[in-house]
């Protein structure tokens, strides 16, 4: 059962931690309404309604190309293609976001005492213009994406990550909030924590980016 992180939890937990890989939806942002506003936008094009539950969880941990083909009838796949151009995410979708409370307040924390910090996502394209808009380019580096390796959970983003870190992996810890995640952190040998509710096999979970900053206060 995962250490449930938060004001009491012991300051053991974190030694030998140098540095934290974050996974972006779900754990960044809340963004299953703007995901789901995007997929839904292409299907609008194609003539379409909106996603079933079970397509809109696909399409909030898989690739963006995937995540087309799984939600276009057969046939169609051309169209949608053309049809995602046609679709503005910096005008339409990006403003539609959701930091999780604390979030910032968190990553200030990190970064006073000199964790190093990365995002690893399957987002593909868009993984810049979200950090831009939002100001987070200061706090991560790497921003891996399934642009620059093999889309989670093949474990190459994070061994590019301990690579441009010069780390081991038991100096580092993945944060995620899918099975996707888990699989990735468990592929590359790193220690992995869950964020949020999802009932998923883990070293500790975080509740939510208060509990964590409680938690580092006490370090």
């Amino acid at each position: 059962m995962p250490i449930q992180i938060g004001p009491v939890t012991s300051s053991a937990l974190f030694q030998g931690i140098k540095g934290f890989i974050f996974d972006c939806d779900g754990v960044l942002f809340d963004t299953h309404e703007s995901n789901a506003q995007y997929y839904n936008a292409i299907r609008s094009r194609l003539g379409l309604g909106p996603m079933t539950p079970a397509q809109e969880a696909y399409c909030h941990v898989h690739t963006v190309l995937d995540c087309i083909a799984h939600v276009t009838p057969p046939g169609m796949l051309p169209q949608a293609l053309q049809a995602r151009k046609d679709v503005s995410y910096t005008r339409e979708i990006l403003p539609h976001l959701r930091p999780f409370p604390g979030l910032y307040e968190v990553l200030d924390a990190l970064r006073a005492r000199k964790y190093r910090l990365a995002v690893h996502t399957n987002r593909s394209t868009t993984m810049e213009n979200v950090a831009s808009r939002y100001g987070l380019v200061g706090y991560f580096f790497p921003l891996m994406t399934a642009g620059k390796a093999q889309a989670k959970p093949h474990p190459e983003g994070v061994h590019r990550i301990l690579t441009a870190w010069g780390m081991k992996r038991e100096d580092v810890v993945f944060i995620g909030d899918s099975r996707i995640d888990q699989a990735c952190a468990a592929r590359a040998g790193v220690r992995f924590w869950v964020f949020g509710d999802q009932p998923l096999a883990a070293e500790a979970r975080i509740p939510d980016w208060h509990c964590l900053l409680q938690a580092l206060m006490r370090l």
